[in-house]
């Protein structure tokens, strides 16, 4: 397999190792039939109408699911829509798929956030956010609420979760109840235990946002935050928990637009510095997969002048996968016209070769999407967190 693998990515010309790149979300609830509306807004991006004619036109590497947030600025309010129902998701999973298979590509990375609580994306009750499970300190229950979400992310034909958070939560963090809590090992418990459970349920699991959210003085969907902390501090908390994920055999980790000054001086978000990307693989040892933070967000626009010079910065700090980048076009026009000296199209290979790696993977190890009614299961672990929770705090 590795071996097949390592041949296609040295006969991809730069623009296929582009493509392959990106992850991309698509106006629709089906790959066949849009509205006018989702039509055009998908051809002013993409220059095709339907989900299946970007997959075609583009071959990316996966797409990434949204239920009611616009990833384009031009759009405003426009409903992605690419969420609706259990039984509407099942279908375009498997459309998805199918349209991939007919155009030769590997099987895609369809990707979504479903961390619990207020980042809930698949059509089902959310569970418990993660500040709600750590306040439990049961990384049992951690494990448990992580195979739950893998188990119903695989039923609709999800493979890959953004999640856990392993940043350290504080007070008026924009992360929020996003995280475990406070106590940076107390985390990294919740962090592989949750970890695991996704992994066994046969999806991939996305630590995020490296080198930690948590501590930063600002939202990244809003402003470019700084992490202001001593290289040494950053040691002793935010590094703790994506080196567990990583020693938890996370697939993958995301990796954040904001700027940590103590270990990049030069200021660039980290998703564009190739020093903090080289740091997660040196100090973890990390060999799996990397994903931007979405390319729309203003913490990277602000960043690079054009959505083509913010993507080639990521890709040129060696980040594998760009999440939603607005531009897609114009980044291949871009990076095809600028060519490529030997290393980065070396690093765009090393990436291309990890992530179809792990798209055949998990390929292999799909299950037919069924849409199963998650409702009571979930119902169940919440009131058992939720009790958990109140016995270690009692009033």
């Amino acid at each position: 397999m590795d071996n097949e693998v390592d041949a296609n990515v040295a006969t991809m010309s730069l623009g296929e190792l582009v493509s392959h790149s990106m992850v991309l979300p698509m106006y629709g609830a089906s790959a066949e039939s849009v509205t006018g509306e989702q039509a055009e807004a998908n051809r002013s991006i993409y220059a095709a109408d339907t989900p299946r004619e970007i997959i075609e036109a583009i071959r990316p590497g996966g797409v990434l699911l949204l239920d009611r947030i616009a990833f384009h600025p031009r759009f405003g309010d426009l409903p992605l829509a690419s969420v609706v129902s259990p039984a509407q998701l099942t279908e375009y999973t498997e459309e998805l798929q199918s349209v991939a298979r007919s155009a030769g590509l590997a099987n895609l990375l369809i990707v979504t956030d479903q961390e619990g609580g207020r980042v809930n994306r698949l059509p089902t009750p959310p569970l418990p956010s993660a500040s709600s499970i750590g306040a439990t300190s049961r990384p049992d229950l951690a494990r448990a609420a992580g195979e739950l979400t893998g188990r119903i992310a695989s039923s609709f034909g999800v493979n890959v979760v953004f999640g856990p958070v392993a940043d350290i939560g504080v007070a008026n963090s924009a992360i929020g109840d996003r995280s475990f809590g406070a106590d940076p090992r107390a985390v990294a418990e919740m962090v592989v235990a949750t970890v695991d459970g996704i992994t066994a349920a046969g999806v991939a699991a996305v630590a995020k946002h490296w080198p930690g959210h948590g501590r930063a003085d600002a939202d990244s969907h809003v402003s470019l935050p700084t992490l202001d902390v001593s290289a040494s501090e950053w040691r002793e908390a935010e590094l703790l928990p994506f080196d567990a994920a990583v020693q938890a055999g996370t697939d993958a980790v995301a990796v954040a637009h904001l700027s940590a000054p103590a270990l990049d001086p030069s200021g660039r978000p980290a998703s564009a510095s190739a020093s903090l990307v080289r740091l997660l693989r040196k100090l973890t040892g990390f060999a799996g997969v990397t994903f931007s933070d979405a390319l729309w967000m203003p913490a990277i626009r602000r960043f690079a002048p054009t959505d083509p010079e913010a993507a080639a910065a990521v890709l040129g700090a060696g980040v594998d996968l760009l999440l939603a980048p607005p531009d897609p076009w114009g980044t291949m026009e871009s990076i095809d016209t600028a060519g490529a000296g030997d290393e980065l199209r070396a690093s765009l290979e090393a990436s291309a070769t990890r992530t179809l790696a792990l798209r055949r993977r998990l390929g292999a190890a799909a299950q037919r999407p069924d849409g199963t009614d998650w409702s009571e299961e979930i119902r169940r672990l919440a009131a058992d967190i939720g009790t958990a929770s109140e016995g270690a705090n009692p009033s």
